[in-house]
């Protein structure tokens, strides 16, 4: 359970680097620029918010806690970041595609799993 909360820290940390540096590379547009800066210092929060709710659970609540996923489902939650990182490296990141990366990470289980875990 532990490794599944490590890489959910991760996930989060990842969202917030790459919201930030979408933020920088779209500094033109104030608006959506401040808009992705807002979403990156949220997603930091979350990965805070995950390492205290690790802290505070025991190990043995922790074991007892009923959740699992495999290769493929971790592959298909970070699937919009992997796109959207390789977009902006290839300097071919528009608007329009970072909108739909991010209705599709933000609605996806991901954030689900985030809560159950916080619960």
């Amino acid at each position: 359970m532990k490794e599944i909360i490590n890489w959910l820290i991760e996930i989060e940390s990842s969202a917030a680097d790459l919201y930030a540096e979408v933020a920088d590379a779209f500094r033109d547009d104030g608006d959506f620029s401040r808009f992705l800066a807002l979403m990156s210092a949220e997603e930091r929060e979350h990965g805070k918010l995950l390492q205290q709710a690790s802290a505070a659970v025991s190990d043995k609540e922790l074991k007892r806690a009923c959740f699992y996923f495999d290769d493929h489902f971790r592959k298909k939650i970070e699937a919009p970041f992997v796109r959207a990182w390789r977009l902006l490296e290839n300097g071919e990141l528009t608007k329009s595609a970072m909108v739909d990366i991010l209705a599709e990470a933000e609605f996806s289980e991901w954030n689900e799993i985030f809560l159950y875990f916080l619960d």
